[in-house]
């Protein structure tokens, strides 16, 4: 089966039907690591397909242009799979801004559809079903796109697990601002300003995707998105001394209280798989730790002491 990898499809026309790229009549043609941009074309700007098989994986389509179908004009029977994709910035005169289906059955799963414009109908995608299967859309993010994100008949896109903007039915699905890094330049990877820290400056995407899904490269929870944040592992140190500090209760329900011989600077509770869940200062011998706050199971205390000696304690949170 023919493969495109790690290439570039760029500043072309289509004189009818794909710009950037035209599949017909029983073509099959998987695309990974490619960037198409700044094509057009009256039908599918970046890309065009009828009757054909598609499969895309990190593939960024972006900047096109059409009269239907800015980024992608699926027609006709097309079956089209995206993973890890972004599809941002393409326009389109009349349908589908991003993307526009007609009899054709798309799988989004894991990608990014932001900042397309359509003149009338679906910013994002544009889906004319009649029959068949409705394709569906899992763990991706449809954001501010113009005039709606999705438009369809009584034939429209199972989503789930998805941040929609203005909402959408499904399993999972959220509304709410992504927090892409920069959408003025274009980048819409995700932003933790603050990170390990839970707050508002996490993105709401960020292991909101099906937990039922393979995890991120980083072990974590499915993102939504194309671009998953990787979230560095932390890294534990031994005790210094078989107690180092001592923590009472142990299990505990509501808070423990935490002395040592030694000023302890700050506290933090980590989960089995290392990542950082709350953090507290003390800057004493002796310190309250809540953890009624966090979720029933069992949990690894690590103590930072003024001298930068570090010691952890396992914790059972009933």
């Amino acid at each position: 089966d023919p493969i495109f990898e790690n290439g570039t499809i760029r500043f072309n026309q289509g004189l009818y039907n794909g710009g950037g790229l035209s599949l017909n009549m029983d073509a099959f043609l998987s695309l990974k690591g490619v960037d198409i941009h700044d094509n057009s074309a009256e039908l599918g700007g970046g890309v065009f397909t009828s009757w054909a098989y598609l499969m895309m994986e990190e593939v960024h389509i972006h900047g096109n242009q059409a009269i239907d179908g800015g980024g992608i004009y699926g027609d006709m029977e097309s079956n089209l799979e995206m993973t890890h994709c972004l599809v941002a910035d393409n326009e389109a005169q009349e349908d589908g801004g991003g993307i526009s289906l007609v009899e054709a059955d798309l799988e989004i799963s894991r990608s990014t559809i932001a900042g397309n414009t359509a003149g009338n109908n679906g910013g994002a995608i544009h889906c004319q079903m009649y029959y068949g299967e409705p394709g569906s859309i899992s763990n991706s993010i449809l954001w501010g796109n113009y005039p709606d994100e999705i438009s369809a008949g009584s034939i429209a896109p199972e989503v789930y697990y998805s941040n929609v903007y203005g909402g959408y039915a499904g399993d999972g699905n959220i509304d709410a601002n992504p927090l892409f890094e920069s959408v003025e330049t274009g980048n819409y990877h995700l932003s933790w300003e603050d990170y390990p820290y839970a707050s508002g400056a996490k993105s709401p995407c960020i292991d909101a995707g099906d937990p039922a899904s393979a995890y991120d490269p980083d072990g974590t929870v499915a993102d939504m998105g194309a671009f998953y944040y990787h979230q560095e592992t932390v890294t534990l140190i031994r005790d210094q001394s078989e107690e180092a500090f001592k923590m009472f209760p142990n299990p505990a329900t509501h808070s423990v209280q935490l002395t040592a011989d030694e000023t302890i600077q700050y506290v933090q509770v980590l989960n089995l798989a290392g990542k950082v869940v709350k953090k507290i200062d003390i800057n004493d011998l002796a310190g309250m730790l809540v953890v009624s706050d966090i979720p029933g199971g069992i949990y690894l205390v690590r103590v930072m002491y003024a001298g930068g000696n570090i010691s952890t304690q396992k914790l059972v949170r009933e």
